[in-house]
């Protein structure tokens, strides 16, 4: 556990986004320093923003403003769990906050970066890849779902997606996540257990839409013009490592850095060695404020 200054400030409200859901959003931050960047934390699939606490006292800790928010369905926000009519409805929200913390940013010309974790770094890739610069400075990746360890084949997929016009909200029971695949934490483990936010409900509507955007994202690597850092656990038993790497050298961009750490599983802001993954963190956003 990474203890936090007594001078960090955190609170919670509510953005509604353009389809007029309320989004929850929690916001970390020292009333001592002026930050000399603000970020976003897009979380995964059935968790909520606030898992994400202990890196973001890290951040603002550092000299950062933090922001998070639960996903439609998610968390305390307004939406069915286990549901979206369109992917591209998360990625929307990722820029309508980020056009809400550049609005009330103390200081508009400070940088904004976006760090998103699972689901949460396939939210943000199609986001980049539909909103470019106008999204933010640059996003990290951590064990981001462009690939899962058993992925479905492209027929699969669209005969998913069809269905899924006719039975949107049909539950899928496949591909339970279990909490001991994520981290070898114990702590965390059990904190997980006992989270009543956290859930694993999917409809078939959710899974197409997921499906399909992960193929679409993978298939645009190219066009994928944001400094990024991909962080990426080696014995992922989730998301597939080796698909991860190959979008990573898909990339065209100059400014790119990926880091595969032995050995941690799939939640590395979570893992027994996170001290190590947040100094990682850290290093590449200061040195992106200063290039």
């Amino acid at each position: 556990m990474i203890k936090a200054p007594m001078s960090i400030s955190r609170s919670t409200l509510f953005i509604t986004n353009g389809r007029f859901d309320k989004l929850h959003v929690r916001q970390w931050w020292d009333e001592e320093i002026t930050p000399k960047a603000q970020c976003i934390i897009v979380h995964g699939y059935g968790e909520h923003s606030g898992r994400y606490d202990e890196i973001a006292t890290y951040l603002v800790a550092s000299g950062y403003k933090v922001y998070s928010f639960d996903n439609v369905g998610h968390g305390l926000s307004e939406g069915r769990q286990g549901y979206v009519k369109r992917f591209a409805d998360y990625a929307d929200d990722v820029c309508r906050m980020s056009e809400w913390v550049r609005r009330i940013a103390d200081k508009s010309c400070i940088p904004l970066f976006i760090i998103g974790h699972s689901m949460g770094g396939l939210i943000l890739s199609d986001a980049v890849l539909r909103y470019g610069e106008r999204l933010c400075d640059g996003v990290i990746l951590s064990g981001p779902a462009l690939g899962l360890k058993r992925n479905a084949s492209s027929v699969l997929i669209s005969f998913l997606y069809c269905v899924s016009r006719v039975l949107p909200f049909l539950p899928i029971k496949a591909g339970y996540i279990r909490s001991r695949m994520l981290t070898h934490d114990e702590g965390k483990i059990e904190e997980r257990k006992g989270d009543v936010l956290c859930h694993q409900k999917k409809s078939l509507r959710f899974v197409s839409e997921f499906l399909k955007a992960q193929r679409d994202v993978v298939e645009k690597a190219e066009a994928f013009l944001l400094p990024v850092m991909i962080l990426q656990g080696s014995d992922d038993c989730i998301v597939d490592p080796r698909k991860v790497m190959s979008f990573y050298h898909a990339l065209k961009i100059e400014n790119k850095t990926c880091i595969m750490y032995p050995h941690l599983y799939h939640e590395i802001f979570n893992e027994v060695e996170r001290a190590c993954v947040f100094r990682d963190v850290l290093s590449w956003l200061d040195n992106q404020c200063i290039t």
